[in-house]
C-alpha cells in the first residue's frame, strides 16, 4: 500500500522522465539522419590520411616504424569520434574496409609523399621524408619512430 503512494507521487516524474528519455532517443536518430556520409568528414578523413601516409612510410623505409601504441589509441579515439557524431559500427567498418576508400587514402599518400620530395622507386626518399614528418612533429610523423 505504502509503494503504491509512492508511485502515484512520482508518477509525472517518471512520465517525464521517459518522455525526456524517447525524446533523446528520436532526436539522436534524426540526427544520424542528417550526418554527411563518412567519408565528407573531414577530421576522420584527416586522420586516416595521416595513418595511410604512416603506413606508407614505415611500408617503405626500414629504418622507421610505428608506434604501435599510439596507432591503436588513435584508431580508438578516431573510433568513438565517428560514434559520437553518429555513425554506426556497420557504417566505420565499412568505410575502412572499402578497397575503393582504401585505394584513395594509399593515392593521396602517395601524393603527399612526392609532393615533398619522395619517390616511389627510391627508399631513401621516403626515408627522408619519413624523417622529416617525425621532426616536424606532423599527425603522420607522431605515428612513427626512426632508428636512425
Amino acid at each position: 500500500m505504502q509503494y503504491e503512494k509512492i508511485l502515484i507521487l512520482f508518477r509525472p516524474v517518471l512520465l517525464s522522465a521517459v518522455f525526456v528519455a524517447m525524446l533523446g532517443a528520436f532526436s539522436g536518430a534524426v540526427a544520424a539522419q542528417n550526418l554527411p556520409p563518412i567519408e565528407e568528414e573531414e577530421h576522420i578523413t584527416q586522420e586516416l590520411l595521416a595513418a595511410a601516409i604512416g603506413n606508407l612510410i614505415r611500408k617503405n623505409c626500414d629504418s622507421i616504424s610505428a608506434r604501435t601504441l599510439r596507432v591503436i589509441g588513435r584508431a580508438k579515439k578516431l573510433r568513438d569520434y565517428a560514434l559520437g557524431l553518429g555513425y554506426s559500427e556497420d557504417e566505420i567498418r565499412a568505410y575502412l574496409e572499402s578497397r575503393e576508400d582504401i585505394r584513395r587514402f594509399r593515392d593521396m599518400a602517395w601524393d603527399y609523399l612526392i609532393a615533398r620530395g619522395a619517390s616511389r622507386d627510391d627508399p631513401e626518399s621516403i626515408c627522408r621524408v619519413g624523417r622529416q614528418e617525425i621532426a616536424s612533429n606532423t599527425p603522420a610523423g607522431q605515428l612513427l619512430r626512426s632508428w636512425k
